[in-house]
């Protein structure tokens, strides 16, 4: 047995710990700090642009380009109503609130606004286009949408036809216009006026003032039965005719004009008034 003094245990080997930074910050390289930079400047532009651009004084409106072929249409004003649409620059004009404005004018149908550079607008005028006078006061468009312009002279309505019917109708009855037009002309009639009224029964007047009753039900039928007794019994005595009366079941009804003998008549065998008959009005 030995016995001698104790060694100590020698302490192991240990890494120091990095020192930390002095007042706990981030180290940030020079590249790093670069494109921060070029970040941050690049966001100050953009803010600072738009800012800019907002201003009207920046990059104004220089000419605005109206066309369209107008002959009713106001020109003074149009030109306020471009004016009044004309707010903030090139790139902040509301385009919309100006065709909103333009648009409003009477006989004006549509308006398009658009940009062209440099620093100019083009506007794009549609006028009306009347078709027919609607009722009294009003005038139906080539789409049968009515129209109400302030004036309406007779260098407008010369020629045009007199259509009328109830409120939300106007296409119905332009589309039977055409149809009726079309069908007469086969037996060299022309019409000038077509009504629908309230209770939806329909009557037609040719250039002589002549009546033509069509009532309410089988418009078609009644216009086929017509042209068929036309150029039979009637074309004759056209002049004579004041009133043709297709609400029957069979046939029509004369009605004619005044004359020294006075009253009314069948003509060739087409029954009349007086005959009993069945109307299906």
């Amino acid at each position: 047995m030995v016995i001698g003094r104790r060694r100590k245990p020698q302490p192991s080997a240990t890494r120091r710990p990095p020192d930390k930074p002095r007042g706990g910050g981030v180290r940030i390289g020079l590249r790093d700090a670069l494109e921060l930079g070029v970040a941050l400047a690049f966001v100050a532009a953009v803010v600072v642009g738009v800012h800019a651009l907002r201003n009207p004084a920046v990059l104004p409106v220089r000419t605005v380009q109206v066309e369209g072929e107008l002959r009713h249409v106001d020109p003074e004003r149009l030109r306020a109503a471009v004016l009044e649409g004309l707010r903030g620059n090139f790139f902040t004009v509301d385009l919309e609130r100006m065709e909103d404005a333009v648009t409003a004018l009477p006989w004006v149908a549509r308006a398009r606004v658009r940009r062209e550079w440099p620093l100019a607008l083009r506007v794009r005028v549609e006028e009306e286009v009347a078709v027919a006078r609607w009722g009294a006061d009003a005038l139906l468009n080539r789409r049968g949408q009515v129209f109400r312009p302030e004036r309406i002279g007779d260098e407008v309505t010369r020629g045009l036809p007199v259509l009328y019917g109830p409120e939300g109708h106007s296409m119905r009855v332009l589309a039977a216009w055409h149809r009726l037009v079309a069908r007469l002309a086969t037996v060299d009639l022309r019409p000038v006026a077509l009504y629908l009224d309230e209770r939806r029964s329909w009557r037609a007047w040719l250039a002589g003032r002549t009546e033509i009753v069509f009532g309410r039900d089988d418009f078609e039928p009644r216009l086929e039965r017509l042209l068929r007794a036309w150029p039979r019994a009637l074309a004759a005595q056209a002049a004579r005719i004041e009133r043709l009366d297709l609400r029957y079941t069979n046939g029509l009804a004369v009605r004619w004009k005044p004359a020294p003998t006075g009253g009314e008549a069948p003509a060739g065998g087409v029954p009349g008034p007086h005959q009993r008959r069945t109307r299906d009005a």
